[in-house]
């Protein structure tokens, strides 16, 4: 009788002691929604895509098919509405059409770029 009144005992102090401290959690849990995973991921491919032209660029501008200030201007034109513009290579006519880059040097960065998305993909 004193073990099942100690088991007793120990199974309710047990069990208050799981609610207490599952009621009383001040982490806030965030719901994953489908359209809040759907921005995660455009957020990390417009990272990568980020990446990829940054270091395509940089290249470019080593190698001297363009200049910084050109390259500044890709990247500006290239980096807003990402989730809007999918498709680089209207991105870079409005540049050409502009005269900030002519058509080799636009020819030329979408082929590095393209490359650089298939060396990606096939790691």
């Amino acid at each position: 009788m004193k073990n099942a009144k100690i088991t007793s005992i120990f199974i309710i102090a047990s069990i208050s002691i799981m609610l207490f401290t599952a009621c009383n959690s001040t982490g806030k849990k965030e719901s994953i929604t489908p359209q809040t995973a759907v921005n995660d991921t455009e957020k990390g491919i417009s990272t990568a895509m980020k990446t990829i032209y940054e270091d395509t660029l940089k290249g470019l501008v080593k190698v001297k098919t363009i200049t910084q200030t050109q390259s500044d201007k890709v990247m500006e034109e290239v980096t807003k509405n990402v989730s809007k513009a999918k498709d680089s290579i209207n991105r870079l006519d409005k540049l050409v059409k502009n005269k900030v880059i002519n058509q080799k040097q636009a020819d030329k960065i979408n082929q590095e770029i393209e490359k650089a998305k298939k060396n990606i993909q096939g790691k």
